[in-house]
């Protein structure tokens, strides 16, 4: 089954946007990454990172933004901000983990109280979001001027996803056609993002 049809159950907005760019947030990102990179010296920021291994930029976004858009607590009721911060904190060390971003990753969040399916939604939504929001922040920080949408290779790719994708290249500081910053747009989402100096 393809991560995109996991249905959201109400765990997240129906569109998962953040609203429009602000620069605070590579801000944020760019002091957090340096310090995890601190964490973890066989990182490369520049040339890239090993197959497997954690991405600091991903790291730092979930450090300070994860579980944001989460709405509601395994009960169902709303996510206050206790259970927020230790979601948040969950979904950071499973990024900084090597391995952690397949099957440890769901059963960690399951532990959290989440069923089976909830967790697979919230782990593969999560990482989506900080895996593209860090990209950003580091295209952005070492002078990307544009972005492109990525489709993923997944069956049935909805209609927001496919009008991003045939903007071709859009400034790096606005968002796409369907208002969404970079992929994620919605729950289950595997889209990616390409960063440039100029449209290719």
């Amino acid at each position: 089954m393809s991560w995109r049809f996991v249905p959201a159950e109400g765990l997240y907005p129906d569109e998962l946007r953040y609203g429009q760019f602000r620069p605070e947030w590579v801000e944020a990102n760019n002091a957090l990454t340096i310090a995890i990179t601190q964490e973890l010296p066989r990182v490369d920021l520049v040339t890239g990172i090993a197959w497997g291994a954690p991405y600091p930029r991903a790291i730092a976004w979930a450090t300070k933004f994860g579980a944001a858009l989460v709405l509601v607590a395994p009960d169902g009721t709303p996510l206050d901000h206790e259970q927020r911060r230790e979601l948040r904190l969950l979904i950071r060390n499973a990024l900084a983990t090597p391995g952690m971003s397949d099957k440890p990753f769901p059963a960690a969040i399951q532990a959290f109280g989440y069923s089976e399916r909830q967790a697979k939604t919230i782990a593969v939504t999560e990482e989506s979001l900080a895996n593209c929001y860090g990209s950003l922040c580091g295209a952005i920080d070492v002078g990307m001027k544009v972005k492109r949408w990525l489709v993923s290779n997944d069956p049935g790719i909805c209609l927001g996803c496919t009008a991003n994708h045939a903007q071709s290249w859009v400034p790096i500081d606005q968002p796409f056609a369907s208002g969404a910053m970079v992929p994620a747009d919605h729950v289950g989402c595997r889209c990616d993002a390409v960063h440039g100096l100029k449209p290719r």
